[in-house]
């Protein structure tokens, strides 16, 4: 299950965001352990956009900084996928040195990993991924400040605690 985090500091979220309408960090972890108590892997996720940080030793310190705060809240590990819509954008950021990382490139896309023991959790940085949530089939959740989940924004129509388990299993990626 991957949740939209997008920054460690919980007032950057809510400007990230653009609404005070987010989880707080205890809804994360409530969130997080009843995931994890139904066997289910949980992905805390940050977009970067072009411009966001100003160098690499910038990028670095959030990269650390997200990893170490994530696995407080109770994430397994994260992905931090950098802004895809000019090639050139972030190059710098994703040339930022981690200690034992690997690298991976398919195609456009570039894939840098860093374990876990140089970072608090293992963490996924992506260069070259286009938005995928267009091809998302199935609901799309918004996760409310009360730890609600919701499809889309539609709060007439809470999900139940047990259907958690269900969206988890049957969200896919479809493919091209």
């Amino acid at each position: 299950m991957n949740i939209s985090v997008h920054h460690h500091d919980y007032l950057k979220r809510q400007e990230i965001f653009g609404t005070k309408i987010i989880p707080s960090n205890g809804d994360l972890f409530r969130i997080c352990e009843k995931l994890r108590d139904m066997k289910k892997h949980v992905t805390a996720v940050a977009v970067v956009w072009d411009g966001e940080f100003k160098s690499g030793e910038e990028f670095s310190d959030f990269v650390t900084n997200f990893s170490k705060e994530m696995t407080v809240l109770g994430f397994e590990n994260c992905r931090i996928r950098l802004d895809y819509m000019d090639e050139a954008a972030n190059e710098d950021l994703f040339d930022a040195k981690f200690a034992h990382e690997g690298l991976f490139v398919t195609g456009a896309l570039k894939t840098k990993y860093i374990p876990e023991g140089v970072l608090a959790c293992h963490v996924n940085i992506y260069k070259g991924v286009p938005d995928i949530s267009k091809y998302v089939v199935g609901p799309e959740l918004v996760i409310d400040d009360n730890g609600g989940l919701y499809l889309d924004y539609i709060k007439e129509k809470p999900i139940k605690s047990y259907e958690v388990g269900l969206i988890a299993d049957f969200v896919f990626v479809k493919n091209e």
